[in-house]
């Protein structure tokens, strides 16, 4: 709709944000895309550049645009909140924005591998000094989200682990059923990292990019850590946010 109808009684600016809004809506303007400069929508509009910029301030002020300094307008990335919730006593999660709807991420397996744990790993862990550690990495995705997940395990405690866990299993699930398992509580740690190269490929930014890196150690009810995972997020398309 680049042609604006001079004889509707809808100002000309609301014609151009409802005409900015759809392309948004329906991607023809991408998530993080420019859009064109004022002087190109005053063309495209034909209006006056203070009818433009009004559309736009507009559309700033409702969060669908974003100014960056000296490079243009923008729109705004879509972020997707981070939920950590405990659902009951004995039961923790993560996941997105969706995770009331009951919405299961795709969970898919990067990698499996055994070896001799670090001195960091075997601490978080709490090895004896002959136990190896298991290491479980996976790209977790929605439709809104991707997190690269790296889980270390003890070889000794769940012998096999790495033979039975597949795509889109859960972890605590199998835990819980072959190990007997039971979950009492966690730590989390957040902090901020950059991509490598490979990250960036599998989480969809650029190398170097910033990530939320989040630590996290599990414990059962005889305070013996279950598992630790290092979770990895692109830092602007999240907000994190803590439930109780």
């Amino acid at each position: 709709m680049n042609e604006l109808d001079t004889r509707n009684v809808v100002p000309l600016y609301e014609q151009i944000e409802s005409d900015i809004r759809e392309k948004i809506r329906t991607k023809i303007y991408a998530s993080g895309e420019q859009i064109p400069t004022e002087m190109e929508l005053c063309k495209m509009y034909g209006v006056s550049r203070i009818t433009v910029r009004r559309a736009l301030d507009d559309l700033i002020v409702e969060g669908l645009l974003e100014r960056r300094h000296g490079k243009g307008t923008f729109v705004a990335l879509r972020r997707s909140k981070v939920v950590w919730v405990s659902l009951d006593g004995n039961s923790f999660t993560y996941g997105f924005s969706d995770i009331y709807n009951r919405k299961v991420p795709e969970r898919k397996i990067i990698a499996k591998r055994e070896y001799e744990p670090t001195s960091h790993e075997r601490e978080m862990l709490q090895l004896d000094a002959d136990d190896k550690v298991l290491i479980l990495e996976r790209l977790i995705v929605d439709e809104n989200q991707k997190i690269l997940e790296k889980a270390g395990y003890s070889s000794k405690r769940y012998p096999g682990f790495l033979t039975e866990i597949g795509d889109n299993m859960s972890t605590y699930k199998l835990l819980s059923e072959k190990y007997g398992v039971t979950q009492k509580h966690m730590t989390r740690e957040i902090s901020l990292a950059y991509a490598t190269e490979e990250q960036g490929k599998l989480l969809g930014c650029l190398a170097g990019a910033p990530l939320f890196q989040v630590v996290k150690v599990l414990y059962g009810n005889d305070e013996i850590p279950v598992h630790f995972s290092i979770l990895l997020y692109c830092a602007d398309t999240t907000v994190i946010q803590t439930d109780r």
